[in-house]
């Protein structure tokens, strides 16, 4: 009897070790296996890198040398960088793609895989990959930035770092500083579609739980129409990185990632703060005078400005292969794609399916690519109603504002004016809004209530935000305009707040009360201190008073 029990126990054991062992091959070989079938990616590992790639892109037949030339990328800067490939994550997850078309397929991908890691980032083969490897091992190493000018430094400077940064950014040295350039540089930064794809979705303290929303909102920046200009903070971005490695060393890149403040940075090494700008001042001041390309150097600076045909003076007695380019730039700016093409060649591949495309122009705006005249003139008629507002505005404008129809933008550091678009519809908008981004060289008033409603109104006059506004309160949909609208709330109702808070306050206070608002936030003062300031009440009575006046017949 005993013996049968014992017969029954070891069965019973030797029963749940197979199907121990069959759960085990299939969680733990089948089951990946099928995965990885399945799956749009393929993979191939160079520890501590392991490379991913959608099966059927262009990729796949480079993988083998791409592989070998990531990973001496990843370790030289790595070296650079004065970190040790040990005190980070791995594996590494590096996600490759031919061109930035195939990089929404990829995400979606990686989305539907349910898969987590920590060290990830994704590269495309038609951009400097070093610099996203420089990015992502900051972020691995030291975790969120405390600023956005030192990671874009870091991006750029190690996208190219034989480039003369320090050199380029001390043709500027004698009207920005350092210190106002950091301070101001969420406003000055130009938006970097592949910096917010980092930082938004892949970024190692990024939650989990993405949602499609957000993913969408990211690649929709990808869509959004590029203009020029806007380099003076990204040369001094590249040049304060450039800066810190030479003057600092690899030991306080960690300082200046993780610094919200200048002052921060000098006191964790222990500098005042006024001697550490004045070193950095000094440093490009003198690459500048040092270079033998000053002259190209102060021509990008004028186009930079918007100012082409002086940029073109300066180099008029130069005829390599930087002025070549810089030719070709100017020529850009001023809608002469023709002779753009001409000079800048391979430069922007691009530009040639626009060498015989029609043009409309009305000083100051240029449209390439459309041979009507609607949307300039429309253009020019916004800036028309917003000089009522600012007269003084043609002083700030560039030379030239020159919209090119794309699908598909050059990678080109474009002069200022220079703006790309796939819609013309976009036009009269972005029109305005650089002529504001001119008035407002540090950057437009954080409160994007009043910017983006001075916008609406300006490009859309025949619309109703009263009405629209009225609708809103009659329904009890109205949100307190102390909160954000855009990017929060539904499009229709941020818009109808916002057009209807202009409209208000141009008809209640006039043009001067308006300004008087909007310089008080463009220096840094609050909705609260600004509505004091411009109008002698707080904010609260000036929201209740816009709805009373949206409830008037």
């Amino acid at each position: 009897m005993r013996l049968k029990q014992y017969l029954w126990v070891l069965g019973g054991l030797g029963l749940g070790g197979l199907a121990a062992l069959v759960v085990g091959v299939l969680v733990f070989w089948v089951y990946p296996a099928l995965q990885k079938a399945r799956s749009p990616f393929a993979e191939a590992s160079s520890p501590p890198l392991v490379l991913r790639y959608l099966k059927d892109s262009p990729v796949a037949s480079q993988i083998e040398d791409i592989k070998i030339h990531l990973q001496n990328e990843w370790l030289e800067t790595l070296k650079e960088l004065g970190l040790s490939p040990e005190v980070l994550p791995s594996p590494v997850y590096l996600y490759v793609f031919a061109s930035p078309a195939e990089v929404s397929l990829g995400i979606s991908a990686r989305l539907e895989e349910e898969s987590t890691v920590l060290a990830v980032a994704d590269l495309v083969l038609s951009r400097p990959m070093r610099g996203d490897l420089a990015r992502l091992a900051c972020s691995l190493a030291f975790g969120r930035p405390g600023n956005p000018l030192f990671p874009r430094g870091i991006n750029l400077y190690f996208s190219d770092p034989q480039y003369p940064w320090a050199a380029e950014a001390g043709a500027w040295v004698d009207q920005y500083d350092i210190r106002e350039i950091w301070a101001n540089a969420e406003r000055l930064l130009p938006k970097d579609p592949w910096e917010d794809l980092y930082f938004q979705i892949n970024a190692p303290w990024v939650g989990t739980a993405l949602s499609l929303e957000k993913i969408r909102i990211v690649l929709a920046t990808f869509n959004e129409p590029r203009q020029g200009g806007r380099r003076l903070a990204e040369v001094f971005a590249a040049a304060l990185v450039q800066w810190v490695l030479a003057r600092l060393g690899p030991q306080n890149v960690q300082t200046f990632w993780k610094s919200s403040s200048w002052e921060s940075a000098a006191n964790l090494i222990q500098v005042d703060p006024n001697l550490l700008a004045q070193d950095f001042q000094d440093l490009i001041w003198q690459s500048f005078q040092k270079s033998r390309d000053r002259e190209y150097l102060l021509a990008l600076k004028e186009l930079n400005r918007g100012r082409a045909e002086k940029a073109l003076q300066i180099i008029a007695n130069f005829d390599d292969h930087k002025a070549q380019e810089i030719r070709g730039l100017a020529h850009l700016a001023r809608g002469d794609v023709e002779k753009a093409v001409e000079l800048l060649g391979d430069r922007a591949p691009e530009l040639r399916a626009l060498s015989a495309a029609p043009k409309a122009k009305k000083h100051p705006v240029i449209v390439v690519g459309v041979g009507e005249e609607t949307w300039a003139l429309q253009a020019q008629e916004v800036l028309a109603r917003l000089l009522t507002i600012w007269p003084e505005i043609p002083d700030f404008l560039p030379d030239y504002l020159s919209f090119y129809l794309l699908a598909n933008a050059p990678n080109l550091s474009a002069p200022w004016g220079v703006v790309w678009v796939r819609d013309p519809q976009e036009i009269p908008e972005l029109t305005c809004r650089l002529a504001l981004e001119a008035l407002c060289p540090w950057g437009l008033p954080a409160y994007r209530t009043l910017v983006e409603g001075l916008i609406l109104r300006t490009v859309y006059p025949e619309r109703n935000f009263r009405e629209e506004a009225k609708e809103l309160l009659e329904t009890g949909r109205w949100v307190s305009l102390t909160q954000n609208l855009f990017g929060v709330y539904p499009k229709e109702l941020a818009e109808a707040e916002a057009g209807a808070f202009v409209a208000f306050l141009l008809e209640k206070f006039g043009v001067a009360g308006l300004r008087k608002f909007w310089e008080s936030l463009y220096e840094g003062a609050s909705i609260f201190r600004a509505s004091e300031l411009a109008f002698s009440r707080s904010f609260y009575v000036l929201e209740e008073e816009l709805k009373s006046w949206v409830k008037q017949p």
